[in-house]
């Protein structure tokens, strides 16, 4: 098939009534349709087949391991598919280019927003959601640098605190220390106080004469032996 031949079912026809010879053979009109349809690449990753910012599954490509994170599982990087530009929602996968070689893919959970979509609708999403967050980002970017330094006021703030908080508490630390120190001090002089008192004179005491009815001579003579 020359490469100047447009992909147009009725040109190809022509080409093939006037070039191709033998008997006429029925094709599967599935295969016909997918194999009439624009071919692009795709990639793989554990993520599923990537095409356009969207995510596809299929049943072989699971059963091959395409989608398993063990890099000792071979598989490859990009891969040849077809797709209909007015349905996002199923992805043909041509492993080997052949005209009968085709796994159906569907759309993954992920990539639900992009469902009953054309290509153009799906893509205008997807830029607009770039720019979006482009825009997001170029602002968190302009606000950091107020951000840092809010931040840092904030932590000298709560350090300011925190010193004032441990000074208070020396304070009464050392409030309750002199208090402590005063009381001590106003015992010892209640004590210096009591111990500089005279002592109390004591009574005297009342004697009683065992010699009764006599009056004893206190004069400083000798006694004499026969008052005894």
């Amino acid at each position: 098939m020359p490469t100047d031949l447009p992909a147009i079912p009725v040109r190809l026809w022509q080409w093939g009534v006037k070039n191709r010879t033998g008997v006429l053979r029925e094709v599967d009109p599935k295969l016909t349709y997918v194999n009439m349809l624009p071919h692009s690449k795709a990639t793989i990753s554990p993520s599923g087949i990537c095409f356009k910012g969207m995510y596809y599954t299929c049943v072989e490509a699971v059963e091959l391991g395409w989608f398993h994170k063990n890099r000792s599982i071979p598989r490859p990087k990009s891969i040849e598919v077809a797709y209909d530009p007015l349905n996002t929602n199923v992805l043909y996968v041509r492993p080997d280019n052949k005209f009968d070689s085709v796994w159906q893919c569907s759309l993954q959970n992920r990539s639900r927003r992009y469902q009953d979509m054309s290509l153009v609708e799906a893509m205008s999403i997807r830029t607009e959601s770039r720019s979006t967050y482009a825009e997001a980002q170029q602002e968190s970017d302009y606000k950091a640098p107020d951000l840092q330094k809010e931040l840092e006021m904030i932590t000298q703030l709560a350090y300011k605190r925190q010193q004032s908080s441990e000074l208070s508490n020396n304070s009464k630390r050392l409030s309750g220390i002199r208090n402590n120190r005063d009381q001590e001090r106003e015992i010892e002089r209640q004590k210096n106080r009591e111990s500089a008192k005279p002592p109390k004179s004591k009574e005297t005491a009342t004697v009683t004469s065992i010699n009764s009815g006599k009056e004893i001579d206190q004069g400083f003579d000798y006694p004499d032996l026969d008052d005894f």
